[in-house]
């Protein structure tokens, strides 16, 4: 039988062969330590967790991060307790243990894992992260990584002086997700930030959370420039035909992009204003974005308006200086009801509305004397017409109504006289032939 073993297994046979109890019981005592080690991390990271209380929407920024980092409690106690059973392992012994690299690197693999499944709000995205981290430690553990490295940087083309390989490509991939991801939630955080802050007004929160994105953006960009160890310079010439194409090609991104700087800036329009676009859109701004400016309609609409319709239409800001807005309409009464009494009706019922604004009085103006009525220009104002002016104008109506009827003053329709003078007869002369 061993004549016809391959040499491998012959060799791994008389290598176990040779095995004593010495050489099984010290892997197997640093095994038994790493798995009680982990069995206290975790009892300590449950009572860690439950020391923890979870935060309300008043609590401070501390608390809440604290709370949102309980999935990495764990890994992280772990993580110490591993290493400081190493380092006594290592003083008393005066060697390194064993599968200290890999215990290492698995550790922190599982930090890493944890980690991303913490901030990723998709599974499918955590469990493809971990599936390319899994691998990748498994094969710095068994050595293998350095000579994967060099087949995939084998895998590839120069052109001029740079070298694009499949490894630089993967790698480059990689980095611009993570680092795009991590701006997006770091831009979420700084938003929850500045919302909590009641020291800037909404136009400066707006202000320096566009400059803090784009300041971001602009670092990630760099570092993974300098990572993928690719020369500025280099890029000099195509970044400006580049330039020039996209000139063209996004000047309308460009352009609603730069006008949302400048509504922030100018605070033309900020958050709560209510607005009206030339076409007849009327709603209320809910968020000034680099692209558009959401505006909530009165029926529940919300519309995406380009940033670039702010700066160049002619818009009404309703409540640019100051909420109250004034509401006016046409009344008319018949010639002959008593037009004194009426006035005095109409004064009444503006007045006697909560809505109706205090600080400015209601008038009442005789407008002219019409073909079937005699008008009257009325208007009353209310302090904030955010909060509506249909239902205002709707209680003020329906009181007139009532007092002209309890008064007997009469609101006319369109009349008219019609006389007739008498038979027509018409006459047709016959021509005889």
């Amino acid at each position: 039988m061993e004549n016809f073993a391959p040499p491998l297994v012959a060799q791994a046979m008389a290598q176990a062969s040779a095995l004593t109890w010495a050489d099984v019981a010290l892997p197997l005592n640093q095994l038994i330590n790493i798995a009680v080690v982990l069995v206290a991390a975790a009892i300590l990271s449950r009572f860690l967790k439950r020391r923890l209380k979870k935060p309300t929407k008043a609590s401070k920024l501390t608390p809440q991060i604290t709370y949102s980092l309980r999935p990495l409690v764990f890994p992280l106690t772990g993580f110490l307790l591993l290493h400081f059973m190493f380092f006594i392992q290592m003083h008393v012994r005066e060697a390194t243990p064993l599968f200290y690299d890999e215990t290492h690197k698995l550790v922190i693999a599982w930090v890493l894992i944890r980690l991303v499944m913490m901030f990723t709000n998709k599974k499918e995205a955590g469990w493809l992260v971990a599936g390319l981290i899994l691998p990748i430690t498994f094969l710095h553990i068994f050595g293998l990584w350095a000579g994967f490295e060099s087949f995939l940087n084998d895998l590839g083309f120069t052109v001029g002086s740079f070298h694009v390989s499949v490894y630089k490509v993967g790698q480059g991939v990689l980095l611009v997700g993570f680092l795009f991801w991590a701006v997006t939630r770091l831009n979420k955080v700084v938003d929850n930030t500045l919302k909590r802050s009641k020291k800037l007004s909404i136009a400066n929160r707006a202000i320096v959370s566009k400059i803090a994105q784009i300041g971001l953006y602009v670092f990630a960009f760099l570092i993974t420039l300098d990572v993928l160890g690719i020369d500025l310079t280099a890029l000099a010439v195509f970044g400006g035909a580049v330039g020039v194409g996209l000139g063209f090609g996004l000047q309308k991104i460009t352009s609603n992009f730069i006008s949302g700087l400048i509504l922030l800036f100018e605070k033309s329009i900020k958050s709560g204003d209510m607005v009206e676009m030339s076409d007849g859109t009327l709603g209320t701004i809910r968020n000034i974005s680099a692209r558009h400016t959401l505006v909530e309609t009165f029926s529940g609409k919300e519309i995406m308006v380009p940033n670039e319709d702010f700066i160049t239409q002619r818009v009404i800001n309703w409540t640019y200086s100051n909420s109250a807005g004034r509401i006016d309409f046409v009344i008319g009464v018949s010639y002959t009801s008593d037009i004194k009494k009426a006035k005095e009706l109409i004064l009444e019922a503006m007045n006697k509305h909560p809505d109706v604004s205090k600080t400015e009085t209601p008038a009442c103006n005789l407008k002219e004397f019409a073909d079937s009525s005699v008008n009257f220009q009325v208007f009353f104002w209310v302090d904030d017409i955010v909060k509506g002016r249909f239902r205002p104008l709707n209680d003020v109506l329906f009181a007139i109504w009532d007092k002209f009827h309890e008064n007997g003053i009469e609101i006319p329709f369109p009349q008219r006289d019609l006389h007739i003078k008498g038979p027509v007869r018409i006459e047709t002369a016959t021509k005889k032939q």
